[in-house]
Formats: structure tokens, C-alpha cells, sequence
């Protein structure tokens, strides 16, 4: 089979899914086309070609709907484009609001408080076209969107629909509204016309209509603008500058974008790693979090691997550059997040399968009921009525508000129980998820590391081993430094002098008169070089010049006993990491360091549970800290080590055996999973790049917010399925009538106003079941 290859392109001008739908028609009909998928909100088409196809090809097509297209540029085009597309939506916006909104005040107060301007007929009917007619230049993206599906209705939409609904609405207006402007008297005050009353008309409909859309285009339009933001972000966590060595040892600082795989760069204690690369020489510790998540810097040493972006710590280190630009693992996770956000599931799918449907059945009983009437010996004014009410009577305010009415009193609600949902698909995927994969760091735990359980040698004094620890940490600016210090009153702690870090180690000084060091495993070989330089020496000679081993540690080690040796082994099992102290020569106690778990986490586990749900641990953390989380909470499916691009291959397996899954995580290495999945979902303290890939952002991160939204979830969607009852329940009852099927019996039939009425009170039933969401016994259904 021919190899095939990803291109990104770049697609303007699209507003709903009728759009995406178009777009990926047409994209596939295109020859060395193998896959398509588009993204609405990012305004993204990925297409995957035949080995030796181009692009261009496809973005004609794109052209030839109406759409721009163009490659896919820069993360600050990209911003730019947003932004321009957002300050469009609220032009437009504005301008609807400017005219509508009179309209529509204008019209209520006439016909239901009895206010009238005293107008001439023909001057009321053209101050109100004069009125609309600006709201349809604001609304005439959504019209060109919709018109190709009236006369197509296999590509009708939702688009289609509200076209439909207005242009019905506008078009009846125009109609009566002609007779008034013809007739001299209707310009005086009197009016000739049927029944010598002001007719009724529907500008107000269509203005009010094109409002409620518009305003929702300018939501998405935000959406676009931070989006891109957010991900354009993750650029800027990248080193704008690296120190480049030459072979002869000579440096010089470079821009980080020239750098070319070979190159080598020296990074100094406390800068961003300016490229991926592999350490040549020096030891430090890493904080790698940006790829992993795990919240304790990661001791590296030459041979080891480096990635671009993440912070070196106190050790300066030589790095062989060896991949830069769109080749680094950054990089490479902006464009998991991309392409996960393109693989789409389908949103609000329900409401375009049935609009596909409707239109071409209420224009054919549209037009089926004005022929008949016509055949039946009424005369064309009859005909038009009748077909002019179904129009109208059909109009699919109902069908359209059933979903946003529903998600808007559940967002509204939401918020107030810490829940942020930014994707009105999720409340479906949310309530029909049988999966959850948890990240570890930050998300079940604390996200802090803290002294879990100390042990020291027998003989010798915890509390004064406590205190010399925290006097040397407190002298050094390690990210631990705080731990240690908890509980500790600094003006009563020893004094520390030739204090200095050891690259690859941890730390050293003389605390209270005595030698102390304090760090990993490694930390043991310090005791001969010590003893060989003297326990005051601060000159630093015990340490190789450059960025070489520190000395010694080829000689005897300190041996820690078998007492302490086991505390460790039982620290580790618990998921903790170990720092040891040596005093003078031996080694004295042990720290458990670990990032503690939540207090809620283990009864939302509990309650997922008992929910069905199967729920998994997932961590970039090594496999005994992330076996041990699992452990405490309960959870007995879980996974170690992986990186960002392999928690969204867990995803995709998961997806894969019929699962619909729920992730939840924190940090940027969470992003590429959390797009993939069935809904994505990132407490508040998390990334910018995790809280834009989730639909779901829980602004206090607690965990029982979690469980209110899967309440939630399950009450909203029960809502929508009332609401899209109730919609068509209206429909099949009020179009026959409006068609005059009751006629013939003696029933009646409805004129245009009248229809116009029970479109109005269709909507607003959907609202007031929408508005049942807040009464506190439909929480207390749905509560978990």
C-alpha cells in the first residue's frame, strides 16, 4: 500500500457543522485523498495523502465552496487569524443587536401592552423592513451557509433550517407588506385592505431569530481566540536563547532557533534546556514535568537523554543538540493536541441528522398543502396562507434552542458548582462514559512534594537530624527546600556554612560544626572525598574542575545499615522517594519524599466505582510511586512511564475496544490524551495547554466537582431529550393544522399569525423544561 503523509491546512469562513460536513465531502471526492477530518474551532482541515499527492489540489476544492484555505501558519498567524475572526463576529453582532433589538421591543409593546407610535400602516410595515434589513447583511454568512442546503436539502443543516425559517418569515412580510406601500391610503392612515385591520407581519421573527444565532457565533468566535493562544503558548516555554560551545570550549550565545542537530550547547544551572538533546558532560537534577508530569526534578547524568523546554536544575551540563524546531518533543506535542482536537467527535450530531430530514419534509408539506388547497378550489391567497403557516409553524426555533437552552442553564449552573464546560457535546459524552483515566501527579495528588515519613539510626536524635536537614536546605535554593522547612522556625536553626550543591547529588555544608550531606544514593561516595578535603574545606576542591564526577566517589561509600536500608525499600514500595542524610561520615536517616494524595480522591474513586465506571491510573511518575497511589485509592488498573504521545495511544486502545472515555489531567504532558478523549477534563490549576484541550475545566480542583458534573451530565441530557420531544410533539401536532387538515371536519386552520404565535410558544416550553435544571429536587435526582 502507498505510504501516505499528514498536511494541515488552514480553513476560513466556517460557522457550523453543515460546514465541516461540506468541507469533508468535498475534500474526500479529491483523487490521493486517503482521510480527512476537520476541526470547526480551530478552523483546521487534516488530510491524509497517497504518497506523492499535493495539497493544493484540496484547498481549490475548499475554494471552490466559498471557504478560504491556505497552509496552516505560524502559531502567531494562527492568533491573528483568530482574533480577526472574533472582532468580525462582534462587528456583526453589534450590529444585528443595533436593529433588532428596537424591532423586536417595538413589536411586543405593540401587540401586547396596546402602544402604539400612531403610525400609517405602509410607514409601520416600512419601519420595520428598514429595521431587518441590516440584521440580514449581519446574518448573511449564515444564509450563504444555508441557502445550498434548501436547494440541496442531502447537505441541509442547521444553517438550512434558520434560512429557511426567515427567508419563510421575510418573504410572507414582503408579501403583505406590498399591497400597504401600493395603496395611497395606507401612507394616510387608512387602509383598504381584507378586513380594514393592520396585517400581520413577521419582520420581528427573523430579526429576533438571526440575533439569538449571531450572538452564539461570537461565543465560538472567543473560543477560536483562546484556543489558539493557549497553544501557541506552549512556544514560549522554549529557551530563546542558548549558549553555543565551540570546539575549541569558546562560547557564545545564540539564537535557540539556529541551533542544527550536532551542535552543542552549555546549559547553566536554573535555564531552560534550549533543544533536545543528549548530555555529554555534568550532572544535574531535571524537571522534566512539562513531558512527564513528575513533580521531582529527574537526576540526570551523561548519556542521558534531554528534552527542549524542560528546567535544568542546579548542575551546568554540555548537551549534544540533537533534534531542534518542528523535529522536538515539544513540538511534537502541539501537534498531538492539533490533530487529536481534528479527530472530532461529532458535536450536536442529533440536531443536524434530524435537520436533514426536516427540511425536505416541511417543504413538502409546504408546498403539498398549498397545491392541494388550490386543487381543492381554494383560491391562491388560501394557498399561500397555508403554505406560508407550515413554513412558519415548522421553524425550527424549537428544534434549535433544545440543545444551547439546555447547556445554557447547565453551564450557568455548573459554574456555581465549580464546573466550567466548554464544549456543549461533553454534557452527552460525560453522561454516556463507562471509562475515566486519571493522571496522577497534580490531579490525584497534591502536586507538591512533602516529607512523607523520616527514619534515623538508631541512637541518634531525629529532632536535631530534622533540624540540621532543614538549616542546609534553607541555605540552597533546591525546589525541596520548603518541604523540609515545614514546622521548622528558621531563627532557631543551626548555623550552616560552605554550603554547595553537588551536581547529580544533592546538597553539602557544615551545619552546627559537623559535615552533612544530603541527597540521593550517590550521596554515599561523598564521604571519602570529604574526608580527604577536610569537613571545612569550601573551596569546593572535592569536586572535580569542570563538569566532571565529583571526586571520590570511585572509593569506599558510606554503607547505610540494614535498618535503614529497609525503611527505604518500604518508602519506595509506598510510592515515595528517598533522600538519605550522611553526618560526618555515616549515613543517619532517611527522608520518604512524596506528593500526597488528595483527601477526596479516595472517595471519588469509591464513587466511581459504584458507578460502573472503570477507572485507571495513568502517569509519566516511575512505577513504584504510581503502583503505590494506585494502591492507597483502590485502583487496580494502572500504567507508569508514559510519555505524551503514549497516554493518547492508551486513549485510542481504550476508544478502540468500545469504550467511551473520560480523561482528566493537569499538566502539558496531558494534552495530547486529553483531546483525544471522549471528554477531556482539567482542574483549574492546570496548564493553559490541558485547560484548552479539556472540554471540561474544574476552576477549584476539587475532585468532588468531577462527580457533580457526571450528576450533571445525566440530568442535562435527560432535559435535551425532553426538550427534543417536546419540539416535535409540537411539530406533529401544529403543522396538519396549520395545512388545514382539520378544515374539512370543521376544525379550524391557523393564518400566519397565529402560527407565528405557536412557533413563539414552542420555544418557550423548551425553555421552561431547560429552567427546570435549576429547581434543587432535579439535582437531587441526578446527584451521585
Amino acid at each position: 500500500m502507498a505510504t501516505s503523509n499528514l498536511r494541515e491546512i488552514a480553513v476560513g469562513g466556517m460557522h457550523c457543522a453543515s460546514c465541516v460536513a461540506r468541507v469533508e465531502a468535498a475534500v474526500r471526492s479529491v483523487p490521493g485523498v486517503e482521510q480527512v477530518s476537520v476541526h470547526l474551532i480551530s478552523g483546521r482541515a487534516w488530510v491524509r495523502l497517497q504518497d506523492g499527492a499535493e495539497s493544493e489540489p484540496v484547498a481549490e476544492v475548499i475554494r471552490s465552496l466559498g471557504f478560504s484555505a491556505g497552509p496552516a501558519g505560524t502559531s502567531g498567524a494562527n492568533d491573528l487569524g483568530a482574533a480577526e475572526g472574533e472582532r468580525r463576529a462582534r462587528l456583526h453582532l453589534v450590529v444585528a443587536g443595533v436593529f433588532a433589538l428596537p424591532l423586536v421591543l417595538h413589536v411586543m409593546f405593540t401587540h401586547l401592552a396596546g402602544l402604539s407610535l400612531g403610525w400609517a400602516p405602509a410607514v409601520e410595515a416600512l419601519v420595520q423592513c428598514v429595521l431587518m434589513l441590516p440584521v440580514l447583511w449581519a446574518a448573511r454568512d449564515i444564509i450563504r451557509a444555508g441557502w445550498p442546503g434548501i436547494l440541496r436539502p442531502a447537505r441541509a443543516g442547521m444553517d438550512s433550517l434558520v434560512t429557511l425559517g426567515t427567508l419563510a418569515a421575510v418573504g410572507y412580510s414582503l408579501a403583505v407588506a406590498l399591497p400597504l406601500w401600493l395603496d395611497a391610503g395606507a401612507w394616510a392612515g387608512h387602509w383598504h385592505g381584507p378586513g380594514h385591520a393592520m396585517p400581520e407581519l413577521y419582520f420581528e421573527s427573523a430579526a429576533g431569530l438571526l440575533f439569538f444565532i449571531l450572538f452564539g457565533r461570537r461565543l465560538e468566535a472567543g473560543a477560536k481566540r483562546k484556543t489558539a493562544e493557549a497553544v501557541s503558548g506552549l512556544g514560549r516555554l522554549m529557551a530563546g536563547t542558548a549558549v553555543l560551545v565551540d570546539d575549541e570550549g569558546r562560547t557564545r550565545t545564540v539564537a535557540a532557533e539556529s541551533l542544527l542537530p550536532g551542535d552543542r550547547i552549555l546549559v547553566r544551572p536554573g535555564e531552560r534546556i534550549s533543544a533536545d538533546g543528549v548530555i555529554e558532560d555534568g550532572f544535574s537534577g531535571v524537571d522534566e514535568s512539562l513531558v512527564t508530569g513528575e513533580s521531582l526534578p529527574v537526576a540526570r547524568k551523561p548519556g542521558d537523554a534531554v528534552v527542549g523546554g524542560s528546567l535544568n536544575g542546579e548542575g551546568a551540563l554540555r548537551v549534544l543538540v540533537r533534534a531542534t524546531g518542528e523535529e522536538s518533543v515539544l513540538a511534537g506535542i502541539v501537534r498531538l493536541v492539533r490533530e487529536a482536537q481534528g479527530t472530532r467527535a461529532p458535536a450536536q450530531v442529533l440536531a443536524d441528522r434530524i435537520a436533514k430530514y426536516f427540511v425536505p419534509v416541511v417543504l413538502g408539506l409546504a408546498l403539498g398543502s398549498g397545491i392541494l388547497w388550490i386543487v381543492a378550489g381554494g383560491d391562491e391567497v388560501i394557498a399561500l396562507a397555508r403554505t406560508v403557516a407550515v413554513l412558519v409553524i415548522a421553524c425550527p426555533c424549537a428544534l434549535g434552542l433544545a440543545v444551547p437552552a439546555a447547556v445554557m442553564v447547565a453551564g450557568g449552573l455548573g459554574a456555581r458548582m465549580g464546573i466550567v464546560v466548554r464544549d456543549a457535546a461533553a454534557w452527552e459524552r460525560a453522561a454516556k462514559a463507562d471509562t475515566i483515566v486519571l493522571d496522577k501527579t497534580g490531579t490525584v495528588t497534591l502536586g507538591k512534594p512533602g516529607i512523607g515519613s523520616v527514619r534515623t539510626l538508631e541512637g541518634v536524635d531525629e529532632t536535631r537530624i530534622r533540624e540540621m536537614v532543614a538549616a542546609l536546605e534553607r541555605a540552597s535554593n533546591h525546589p525541596l527546600a520548603s518541604a523540609f522547612m515545614a514546622g521548622h522556625d528558621a531563627g532557631r536553626l543551626p548555623e550552616v556554612s560552605g554550603m554547595r550543591a553537588l551536581p547529580g547529588l544533592g546538597l553539602a555544608g557544615v551545619v552546627g560544626g559537623q559535615a552533612l550531606a544530603v541527597g540521593n544514593e550517590r550521596i554515599f561516595g561523598w564521604n571519602q572525598a570529604q574526608s580527604a578535603n577536610g569537613p571545612g574545606s569550601g573551596d569546593g576542591s572535592h569536586v572535580a574542575s569542570g563538569l566532571g564526577e565529583p571526586a571520590g566517589l570511585s572509593g569506599p561509600a558510606a554503607v547505610p545499615h540494614a535498618d535503614l536500608k529497609a525503611a527505604g525499600a518500604e518508602f519506595e514500595r509506598s510510592g515515595a522517594s528517598l533522600v538519605w542524610v550522611v553526618l560526618a561520615g555515616q549515613v543517619v536517616a532517611v527522608y520518604g519524599i512524596s506528593d500526597r494524595v488528595r483527601p477526596d480522591a479516595g472517595a471519588m474513586v469509591a464513587a466511581l466505582r459504584r458507578k460502573g465506571m472503570r477507572v485507571i491510573l495513568a502517569s509519566g511518575d516511575h512505577a513504584v510511586s504510581v503502583g503505590g497511589t494506585a494502591s492507597e485509592l483502590g485502583i487496580d488498573e494502572w500504567y507508569a512511564g508514559l510519555l505524551p504521545g503514549e497516554k493518547a495511544d492508551l486513549i485510542d486502545r481504550l476508544t478502540g475496544e468500545g469504550r467511551r472515555v473520560v480523561m482528566m489531567g493537569d499538566g502539558i504532558n496531558d494534552g495530547p490524551a486529553l483531546a483525544k478523549a471522549s471528554v477531556g477534563v482539567a482542574p483549574g490549576h492546570g496548564t493553559d495547554l490541558a485547560r484548552v484541550s479539556g472540554q471540561v475545566i474544574l476552576p477549584g480542583g476539587d475532585l468532588g466537582s468531577l462527580l457533580r458534573f457526571f450528576a450533571l451530565a445525566g440530568q442535562t441530557m435527560r432535559t435535551i431529550r425532553q426538550n427534543f420531544f417536546w419540539a416535535f410533539a409540537y411539530n406533529v401536532l401544529a403543522i396538519p393544522v396549520a395545512a388545514g387538515a382539520l378544515v374539512p371536519f370543521g376544525g379550524p386552520a391557523l393564518d400566519p399569525m397565529l402560527a407565528g404565535l405557536a412557533m413563539s410558544l414552542s420555544s418557550v416550553s423548551v425553555l421552561a423544561n431547560s429552567l427546570l435544571l435549576r429547581m434543587p429536587g432535579a439535582r437531587r435526582a441526578g446527584r451521585w
